[in-house]
């Protein structure tokens, strides 16, 4: 059986933010497939997702969409508080219920859930009443129904009225039970954010979006003080449950993981996975196109049906000619490596094979080749920053491959003031398979006139990592390409890893992939894909010791590559001429424009 997880929290307390970052931070701190149902529907193993936001390999149960049908209709109706609270409360029971269908389907070690259906009814139930200001339940009498709706425990009648709605509870509980609607349950673990209405309002006002009737100081002070009454019952009804209250006023959603992953690795023993190794190279299937193994993933129904067809118009269409385009023939055997990502820096503008044309314009690769323009913009910008007032800049660039993006900048750098460079060193490491990146990039060094260290070996490996911190701390680091094919642990590793080689001022320049089309393909074809929405990838990156919360995203034209600028996270704020986080919006609108 699954480990169930509840985040709590009245609104404005973080909890959708942490219940959606939290499955890729379990699972790579405890070893752990991890589920979680909430906003999103997520399944996730150390290794690989199973099913995420735009990713849904297999056919979604019924109740995935009904939790989104009245999700839907709960926020249409917000400001009607009888509609609103039927439409919510058949939101939350159908979200339970796909809770439960997850655990059958996926087997989790974990699965983390946005609210619960009983503890979030108990808690929200009194900015709900016909009668404000009416008694409250105390706690023993919210375990008393708890024991009623869910073991049938006939209570004394003379404290039936005394419970809050226990008749009609119960009644939709038997109808639910009869329709095999699992959405009635309580959770193994509890975590409650806790923060004061008035810092939630605060929260809830920097969305800039409309604020809903219910979000007001007063029922959120009405709602936390119900919710720390039935988090009492739930631990009376359960003693054996774990109820952790987490204060979250002035904390980062990173600090907040933290202490939650921290209480998860104390406080259980999880099931434990073993983790297959796999040789292939990052970002390949372990079978190639010579392989009959490769065709028959290849050439499946799913893959057919679910995919090919489904997704014609997402460029789908398109992969069945790789097989006629040298360059697609080689991106099918090596896989990103360094000499396809050449291929789609170099040919994009210039091809004129139409089976070349048709690769070069399938959506991943044009996403890649969208990522390099802003990071040679953002780039140049940051070494311009800081080289014009005389500092000696290092940059750390992992993996390189053949630095298209660092070689871009500098050389527009080169065209406005050559004898910059030579205040730049360059540190780039990569494993270099085939020993023709470092004498092509010490060649480009030697041109440009600046420093060149390259490190060849697994950035995940200490020794390679002993070896990188000598030359830092960096003032620039560049970590691209790798999230979506790095197993959870080392990526979260890594990022920690970069924080302490990265100087107070320094930039940090990552990417993340969100799950679309090509998701679908690479996994009926065996790859192992990780997807972070932004928000997810900043919560990780604030997790691991940078300022995630105030990094800069900025995304490709089809939104499935995003580029993130962060900075590490320091207790005192510190002054970077024209780099403060307030300012980075300002100079890639305006500034940038220019270039």
């Amino acid at each position: 059986m699954s480990i169930h997880v509840c985040i709590l929290g009245i609104d404005g307390s973080g909890k959708s933010t942490i219940s959606a970052s939290l499955p890729a931070l379990l699972s790579a701190a405890l070893g752990v497939p991890v589920a979680s149902a909430g906003e999103k529907f997520r399944m996730t193993t150390p290794t690989e997702d199973h099913l995420g936001p735009g990713f849904q390999p297999e056919r979604l149960p019924l109740e995935f969409h009904l939790s989104r049908f009245f999700k839907r209709k709960a926020k249409k109706n917000v400001e009607n508080r009888r509609l609103y609270q039927v439409f919510k409360v058949a939101h939350m029971l159908f979200q339970d219920a796909s809770a439960k269908k997850l655990e059958k389907r996926y087997e989790p070690a974990i699965v983390v859930s946005d609210g619960n259906a009983i503890l979030s009814a108990c808690g929200r139930e009194v900015n709900y009443r016909k009668t404000p200001g009416s008694r409250t339940p105390e706690p023993a009498e919210l375990a008393r129904l708890f024991g009623y709706v869910l073991d049938g425990r006939i209570p004394d009648p003379r404290t039936i009225g005394r419970m809050p709605k226990a008749v009609a509870i119960k009644k939709l509980k038997r109808i639910c039970d009869a329709c095999g609607i699992k959405g009635f349950w309580l959770p193994d673990i509890v975590f409650f954010l806790d923060v004061r209405p008035s810092s939630a309002m605060k929260r809830i006002a920097a969305r800039g979006r409309k604020i809903d009737g219910h979000e007001n100081e007063k029922d959120l002070n009405q709602a936390r003080e119900m919710y720390l009454k039935t988090l009492e019952a739930f631990s009376i009804y359960r003693p054996e449950a774990l109820v952790e209250i987490i204060r979250t006023d002035g904390s980062t959603p990173g600090e907040v993981l933290r202490k939650i992953v921290g209480r998860m690795k104390a406080g259980i023993r999880a099931k434990t996975v073993a983790l297959q190794g796999s040789s292939a190279p990052l970002g390949k299937s372990e079978d190639n196109i010579e392989d009959k193994s490769f065709w028959s993933k290849i050439l499946n129904r799913k893959y057919i049906f679910n995919y090919l067809c489904a997704k014609c118009f997402d460029g789908a269409w398109r992969e069945p000619f790789f097989v006629c385009s040298p360059h697609g023939r080689v991106f099918l055997k090596e896989g990103y490596s360094a000499n396809v990502m050449k291929i789609i820096y170099e040919n994009t503008d210039t091809e004129k094979n139409p089976f070349n044309r048709i690769f070069l314009g399938y959506p991943l690769n044009r996403a890649v080749y969208d990522r390099l323009e802003m990071l040679v913009g953002w780039l140049y910008w940051v070494l311009r920053e800081k080289l014009v007032p005389g500092k000696e800049v290092t940059v750390f660039s992992a993996p390189c491959g053949f630095a298209y993006d660092m070689l871009g900048a500098l050389n527009r750098l080169k065209k406005e003031s050559p004898r910059l460079l030579q205040r730049v060193r360059f540190v780039a490491s990569d494993l270099d398979p085939y020993g023709d990146i470092e004498p092509a990039l010490a060649a480009k060094a030697r041109e440009l006139d600046i420093t060149f260290d390259f490190i060849k070996g697994d950035i995940r490996k200490a020794a390679v990592r002993k070896l990188i911190r000598s030359f830092g701390p960096f003032d620039i680091e560049l970590f691209i390409g790798l999230s979506g094919w790095l197993p959870k642990p080392a990526i979260v590793g890594h990022m920690r890893f970069l924080v302490t080689a990265i100087k107070p001022d320094g930039v940090c320049l990552t990417d993340t992939f969100t799950a679309a089309a090509y998701s679908f393909s690479g996994y009926y074809a065996g790859f192992r894909g990780n997807y972070y929405e932004p928000e997810i990838y900043r919560a990780m990156l604030d997790y691991a010791g940078f300022n995630g919360q105030y990094a800069t995203v900025e995304s490709g034209r089809d939104g499935i590559n995003h580029l993130i600028v962060v900075r590490p996270r320091r207790k005192r704020s510190f002054a970077v001429s024209g780099y403060e986080t307030a300012t980075y919006g300002r100079i890639k609108n305006n500034e940038r424009a220019v270039c």
